[in-house]
């Protein structure tokens, strides 16, 4: 298949090394990656915070930006729930015009993924020759477990790791309190919640955090390594391709 990897703002500016792990898992399983120049913000953040015209024009942006050359591409795949619920389920609540929710229509008719869904739904994978070594605890984040409904992809995926061990964490589907707006709004309940993450998270006995939005692993990331620095933080996309080739 011939895929356009959409790697959205915050894996772009602060953890690029999650994007290029998609892009050698995709690989590896002998997909041409397509990564479409001058991507943008999808326009979550101005969407979250209420500004309509502001994410309306991001969002027409991103989609003329996707669908183009619509013959060169079968699937657009991203490592992050939270993005690509916002393509799949938000814009068709946009005031988009004709032309964009023409463009949208086809994308979705095409299939818009997160990378673990399109790996274990799509692809068939239960596993990949990972070599990462580590008791991993699993955040379910809310985006991709609830408005995605994807709970078991990223999990099968860790299970089939043959050197790790995926650890039980009690209220693993539990919010870390991030909410892209919501933790700048409302902070000091924003801290409790992540506390609370933190705190579950240190009882499972992990040495590694992982899961599919880095925002969210950032946000718990802020606290674990003041109260738990031993812990790693690590997107799924990372901890699945350990040990395949560059």
């Amino acid at each position: 298949m011939k895929i356009k990897l959409f790697i959205p703002c915050m894996l772009r500016e602060f953890h690029p090394a999650a994007a290029d792990a998609s892009r050698r898992i995709l690989e590896y399983l002998g997909h041409e990656v397509i990564i479409p120049a001058d991507q943008v913000c999808c326009g979550q953040p101005a969407y979250n915070s209420g500004y309509m015209k502001e994410s309306t024009e991001v969002a027409e942006f991103w989609l003329r930006q996707f669908a183009q050359h619509p013959d060169s591409f079968d699937a657009i795949v991203s490592p992050s729930g939270s993005c690509v619920s916002m393509v799949k389920n938000h814009y068709s609540h946009l005031p988009l015009s004709s032309e964009a929710s023409a463009l949208h229509s086809d994308l979705q008719s095409r299939g818009i993924r997160e990378l673990s869904e399109f790996l274990v739904k799509d692809l068939g994978i239960k596993s990949l020759p990972s070599t990462f070594r580590g008791r991993i605890a699993y955040h379910h984040s809310c985006h991709l477990n609830n408005e995605l409904g994807v709970k078991d992809a990223p999990t099968t995926l860790l299970a089939g790791i043959p050197y790790s061990q995926l650890l039980p964490m009690e209220d693993s589907d539990r919010c870390c309190g991030f909410g892209g707006t919501f933790s700048v709004k409302f902070p000091e309940l924003s801290v409790t919640m992540t506390q609370f993450k933190v705190n579950r998270i240190i009882e499972s006995g992990a040495d590694v955090l992982t899961g599919a939005d880095i925002s969210c692993l950032m946000n718990i990331h802020g606290l674990l390594k003041k109260q738990a620095p031993h812990i790693r933080v690590l997107h799924l996309a990372e901890i699945l391709a350990e040990g395949l080739p560059q």
